[in-house]
């Protein structure tokens, strides 16, 4: 009998002694999934920084980029109007210069 109790204390020690080192090895893989969690968060978190900041650049070249579009467009304008106007100028003076010939004939 005294056996019997000295070996189902061995048992039960035996018995809370794996269950406490499942239970160490489980509280250290929650530890370290939580240390790793934090630090995959803090990469997201950096990630989406660096996007928004691409995000903004491009934003910011796009609308440069309009702008001298548009510039260059009105500049265009400016030198359709110009040789409009040199034409109109020259053709009126050309019409002049036919009916001169014609009064001549």
């Amino acid at each position: 009998m005294e056996y019997t109790i000295e070996i189902i204390g061995f048992l039960i020690m035996t018995l809370l002694g794996v269950i406490g080192y499942f239970l160490g090895k489980l509280h250290d893989d929650v530890k370290d999934n939580i240390k790793q969690t934090s630090i995959n968060k803090a990469r997201i978190d950096l990630l989406n920084e660096k996007s928004m900041g691409k995000i903004d650049q491009l934003t910011k070249t796009t609308e440069l980029q309009i702008t001298m579009v548009t510039d260059a467009l009105k500049e265009v304008k400016k030198s359709i109007e110009h040789m409009n106007n040199n034409f109109k100028v020259h053709s009126a003076g050309m019409a002049d210069m036919y009916k001169e010939m014609m009064k001549i004939k």
